[in-house]
């Protein structure tokens, strides 16, 4: 039952979510959190976490990672099937009437709503990302906890994006950024 219940959560959010994994992050905590119960919502923000800094979409890693953690290796398979499948059947329509829909005024005027609803999504998940990852998690009675290293490591990382755009006139990599928090993670926490 738990399989299939991956396997369907997966599904749902992977045939809901428009925009890739940022957008989506919003309906997995809804389902992963709220609905099902399987982790809290700091255990998720740490899974997203992983998820955002292993190479692959986040949707997929996201999926793998809980799908694992509630039903190891096949939980794992049903979750990421349940994702991917979608997207995949939805691609292969839109391919196979791919010249009729390019053109159809309806289909352009879906797609140019889509567009801000993702963005909205993506900034209250970034912000709310941020404030977990800061303050901790709120609870009722309106407690919270401050994290000072979490907020220096923030800092810092937008310190050092900020530096190297105005001296290299580009984005630092992500990739270096990730490696950057480690260290700083590293040298805080000894």
């Amino acid at each position: 039952m738990l399989f299939f219940k991956l396997f369907y959560t997966f599904f749902l959010i992977g045939l809901f979510s428009f925009g890739g994994g940022a957008a989506m992050m919003a309906l997995i905590e809804q389902q992963v959190v709220s609905v099902n119960g399987w982790m809290s919502e700091i255990e998720l923000y740490q899974f997203f976490g992983i998820a955002e800094s292993t190479p692959g979409p986040i949707a997929v890693n996201i999926a793998t990672a809980i799908g694992f953690n509630q039903a190891g290796i096949f939980g794992a398979a049903c979750a990421t099937l349940g994702v991917v499948l979608p997207s995949f059947i939805i691609i292969c329509i839109i391919a196979a009437l791919f010249n009729k829909l390019s053109n159809n005024k309806y289909f352009k005027v879906i797609l140019s709503g889509i567009t801000p609803i993702i963005l909205g999504i993506v900034i209250i998940m970034i912000i709310k990302i941020t404030c977990i990852n800061i303050f901790g998690s709120f609870s009722n009675s309106g407690d919270f906890s401050f994290n000072v290293k979490a907020l220096i490591i923030t800092l810092v990382l937008l310190l050092i994006s900020f530096i190297y755009k105005n001296i290299f006139q580009k984005k630092i990599s992500p990739i270096l950024l990730i490696l950057i928090s480690i260290v700083v993670g590293i040298v805080i926490n000894m």
